[in-house]
């Protein structure tokens, strides 16, 4: 094989566990920070949320961190299709 290929493999399952990890940890970003919002607001409340849990920085970090973690992803699937030869 060729060790460019090899190295790019290597660094493509790096990335690959980056994204996957930044996709976790925004998908448990938003919903803790959407949860925390809405219970500072009414703990005991019996209507349905509102929109507000969504505007707190946190939630917008989280999202920001699970569509990152998205787009690394489809990377490493690109750069897996580009160079096959890897593994």
């Amino acid at each position: 094989m060729n060790p460019m290929a090899d190295t790019l493999w290597k660094f493509a399952a790096i990335l690959s566990k980056v994204g996957l990890a930044a996709a976790l940890i925004g998908v448990f970003v938003v919903g803790y920070c959407f949860i925390k919002n809405q219970m500072k607001e009414d703990p005991n409340a019996k209507v349905p949320a509102t929109d507000a849990g969504w505007i707190g920085t946190g939630a917008k970090i989280g999202l920001i961190l699970l569509f990152s973690g998205i787009a690394l992803s489809l990377f490493v699937i690109a750069l897996r299709i580009i160079y096959p030869w890897g593994e």
